[in-house]
């Protein structure tokens, strides 16, 4: 259903968030901790959102992205060759590929 998450596991939105502050594999000590607050910020913000009943929006560009592959996914059978049907999951992603 494209009104769901595509992954179950709401951490990854906070590891994706982490990861874009911790711009090297081997920060140093206060780089790491200065990646920490600023997350902390974040989550705060978000949590006091929540609490007040803000509820996120998802993105634009989600949106529309999720209901192609939603339904590229459910017209499996419709492609020739698996390649094609992986091709076609990939622009739905704006990669140009071709055979």
């Amino acid at each position: 259903d494209p009104e769901y998450p595509r992954t179950s596991n709401m951490v990854e939105g906070f590891h994706r968030g982490f990861r874009s502050r911790v711009t090297r594999a081997k920060p140093t000590v206060q780089e790491y901790f200065r990646a920490i607050r600023e997350q902390q910020v974040t989550t705060d913000f978000h949590i006091d959102r929540l609490a007040v009943g803000v509820t996120p929006s998802k993105r634009r560009r989600n949106t529309s992205s999720n209901l192609e592959l939603y339904d590229i996914c459910s017209k499996f059978d419709s492609f020739d060759t698996v390649l094609e049907y992986l091709f076609a999951i990939a622009k739905c992603f704006g990669h140009d590929v071709t055979a």
